[in-house]
């Protein structure tokens, strides 16, 4: 008796998931430079346990905002929301520190005469001296911009990226929201050195009731999914915090991120994301009353391991490329520990 025959493009296909899987699962050549984010404006100092994980993790690169852009009539372009970290905390000698600045959108509609070219001649006047302050001898080897541009925006915000290196002569890297990694045609290519991949915040808050704005694996498909290899090198960000946002009488009021105040006594899990405030609880920043609603957003271990190998599928990455999470935080390390985010940089 004749064993069944199997159909040749059934075998096609089987021969197809197997390369696939093999390329997925199969360890890359690659050198992953491991750094973090350091965003926050009151830090003044690394704590212990910060410090610590860091020299367990090996991280080599730390991207420090050193202050937001903002414009008005008044002032013009300023800067506002200024770091407080100094080198206190940040001992260990191979760090290099990237002073990271965030510049509103705004900055970038109808700019006056010369407008950008000062800008971009004050701004790295001004990222030079408080390296020198702050970090003195450290040496300055790039600069990264943090902004969400748009269409309307882009001819202005390229043509300052382009004057910032002029200006600096160093290394320029900018962040890359997923949109604009996906449609270049439509926002541009980013004229710098380096671009980095933003794979989180991929909605709004209040965009869908029930999904993780910090990260959701669907939406991150959509945009890695048809993207073509983009024109910059690039480098890779992931989230490793949480995010409470807080409504009252069904009204949107706040985001705290957690640092461990709100606990099982004080929330009480209705569905899904969603929690309720159990007593009046007095915060530095707010009063939650009792049956206020919280919307608790996280990202777990399971959840970055499965946006890596999404990432590693469908991102053209070069053999030596940079991995930074987004924040650090000692609170948010505990939530991983150092063994979980060490095997994070191994994935790739």
């Amino acid at each position: 008796m004749k064993s069944p025959r199997i159909p040749s493009h059934f075998i096609g296909l089987a021969v197809a998931l197997l390369f696939f899987l093999f390329w997925v699962f199969q360890p890359a050549d690659r050198e992953v430079e491991r750094a973090f984010y350091v965003w926050e404006n009151t830090k003044t100092e690394l704590t212990e346990y910060e410090q610590k994980s860091l020299e367990k993790l090996e991280v080599t690169k730390l991207y420090l905002k050193f202050f937001e852009v903002e414009k008005n009539d008044v002032y013009g372009i300023y800067p506002t929301a200024k770091s407080q970290l100094g080198e206190y905390g940040i001992e260990k000698e191979n760090f290099e520190i990237v002073p990271t600045i965030y510049v509103r959108n705004e900055v970038f509609k109808k700019p006056g005469k010369n407008e950008l070219e000062e800008f971009a001649s004050n701004l790295g006047f001004l990222i030079r001296k408080k390296m020198s302050e702050k970090f003195p001898g450290k040496q300055l080897q790039e600069i990264q911009i943090d902004c969400d541009w748009t269409e309307s925006t882009q001819k202005n915000y390229f043509k300052f990226l382009r004057l910032l290196k002029k200006h600096t002569d160093l290394k320029i890297s900018a962040t890359l929201r997923l949109y604009a990694y996906k449609f270049p045609d439509k926002m541009g290519v980013l004229p710098v050195d380096r671009a980095m991949l933003m794979c989180y915040n991929l909605l709004s808050v209040h965009q869908q009731e029930n999904k993780n704005s910090i990260l959701d694996l669907e939406e991150l498909e959509k945009y890695l999914v048809g993207a073509g290899k983009y024109p910059v090198p690039l480098d890779v960000a992931l989230p490793v915090y949480s995010a409470m946002h807080v409504y009252r009488n069904n009204s949107y009021t706040t985001t705290l991120y957690n640092d461990g105040q709100l606990d099982a006594k004080v929330l009480s899990h209705t569905k899904g994301l969603w929690y309720r405030v159990n007593t009046d609880v007095p915060l530095q920043t707010l009063f939650l009353r009792e049956g206020d609603k919280v919307k608790y957003e996280k990202v777990s271990p399971e959840m970055l391991e499965r946006a890596i190998r999404l990432i590693r599928s469908r991102v053209s990455l070069e053999r030596d490329f940079t991995l930074s999470f987004f924040q650090l935080n000692e609170y948010e390390l505990k939530q991983h520990s150092d063994e979980k985010l060490a095997s994070y940089y191994q994935l790739f």
